[in-house]
């Protein structure tokens, strides 16, 4: 309509929080339009597959041409958080979308982990694609002190991240919905 912007920021790596405030400081005031909080990378096979891990570097942010009288608009997000745009009842929503695939190799990478010895030699380099030195570097350095909880082990979790992002890009695809 003229009136509303909506800006969608991929792979920005920085958290929506600090996108919101990089566009202000730059006279781009707009509202975060989904979750903060929920991860946009691969965050199942980065580091220990914690969700707390997770990153979001994808963003989206809406803003609407103020109205010609304050009272009309009253600049905040609704009641179930979306950025509001009361003068027409308009709002932008988002999130994080789930890929059947993505969730397919998660438990596959799962099944692949508890039918291996994560300290072997050979399953490293058989597995993993790994070199001789790096094989090595895993006979070494076992991860039994700090097994991550879903029990697979960060060189093959390394593996099926590369895998998986040739596939999807190292991000879950992201959804605005505009009403």
């Amino acid at each position: 309509d003229g009136r509303s912007v909506l800006c969608v920021l991929g792979d920005f790596n920085l958290s929506t929080e600090r996108v919101a405030a990089v566009l202000r400081e730059n006279g781009f005031a707009m509202r975060p339009c989904f979750d903060e909080d929920a991860p946009t990378n691969l965050w199942r096979f980065v580091g220990r597959g914690a969700i707390s891990e997770g990153k979001q570097y994808d963003s989206a942010h809406w803003w609407e041409h103020p109205p010609r009288k304050k009272a009309a608009y009253d600049g905040v997000r609704d009641a179930g958080g979306h950025c509001a745009g009361a003068r027409r009842g308009m709002h932008a929503t988002g999130q994080v979308l789930a890929v059947a695939e993505v969730d397919a190799a998660y438990e596959e990478m799962q099944r692949v982990a508890a039918a291996i010895d994560s300290t072997s030699r050979v399953a490293a380099r058989a597995l993993g694609g790994l070199g001789a030195v790096d094989a090595t570097r895993v006979e070494r350095k076992p991860e039994t002190d700090s097994q991550p909880a879903d029990g697979v082990p960060g060189w093959l979790r390394q593996q099926y991240r590369k895998a998986l992002a040739k596939v999807w890009s190292d991000h879950m695809p992201i959804a605005v919905r505009l009403v």
